[in-house]
This record gives structure tokens, sequence and C-alpha cells, in this order.
């Protein structure tokens, strides 16, 4: 058991020093290796929660309980008529309820949050280079087991 935290704990680590590292060389900063505050902890922790609940296998159920109401409601429009159609997703959080919406077909989808972590974890998803530390990372465990809040 000990171990497996361990493991989960060096993945994470994994991925969040990846999302620093990325942000210091987009916005040409300089981080610290490590530190922040208690709320800066707490936002990483929601953002490694929605990019398991949003992009891994591991979120499928969650996923499918708070997207399917939103999905079947855009179904129900027209598929015609979708692509004319704009949808505003506020608290996009990690960008996958507007994927699964522009895959439907709604074509002016936005997708809007304001949260500085989610959207350097959405940036680090989107980045090729990142993308392959990111799946390298989860493979080792990340998703299977995070800190509860």
């Amino acid at each position: 058991m000990l171990n497996k935290l361990v493991e989960v704990t060096s993945a994470n680590a994994k991925i969040t020093d990846a999302i620093a590292r990325l942000a210091e060389q987009q916005f040409n900063i300089d981080l610290p290796p490590r530190g922040g505050t208690s709320s800066d902890l707490m936002r990483v922790r929601e953002s490694l929660k929605h990019y398991i609940r949003d992009w891994s296998a591991d979120g499928v159920r969650e996923r499918e309980n708070i997207f399917t109401p939103i999905l079947d409601v855009l179904r129900a429009v027209d598929i015609d008529a979708r692509a004319g159609k704009r949808v505003l997703v506020p608290g996009a959080g990690l960008g996958r309820l507007a994927w699964e919406i522009s895959e439907l077909g709604f074509l002016e989808t936005t997708a809007i949050e304001l949260s500085f972590f989610m959207n350097l974890t959405l940036r680090f998803l989107l980045d090729p280079m990142s993308t392959s530390e990111a799946l390298l990372a989860s493979s080792e465990g990340t998703h299977e087991t995070l800190p509860s809040t």
C-alpha cells in the first residue's frame, strides 16, 4: 500500500513539475522548484482531479453523470442547425465538455475558464511536447489514487 502511494505521488509530481516548466517557458518566468500556499495546493489538486475526470478512462462514469444531461439537450437540436448555433461553456475546466459539444457539430463552442491553474493544465494537455509526458506519467498510476479534499 505504501509503495503504491509513493508511485502515485511520484507520477503526480512528474505531471505538476512538467506543468510548472511549461508555464516558465510560455510566460518567461522562473518558478521555485516546489512550494506555494495551501490555496495553490488546493488548486493544483483540483486541476489533477479534473485531468482524471475529463481525460482518463477512470473518469468515464463521472463524465457520463455530469455531461450526459447537457449533451442530451444538445442532441435534440436538429443536426443541420448545429453548425450555426453558439454554445458557451462557463467554468470549462480542462475543456472536455466543450470538446464533446463541438464533436456533436456545434462548431461555435466557446470554453471559458478563469482559473489560471486550469488554463495551465489545459495548455499542458494541448502541448504536443508535454502530452507524451502526461500520458507516460498517467500510465504510471496518477489516475489511480488522488488525495481527496
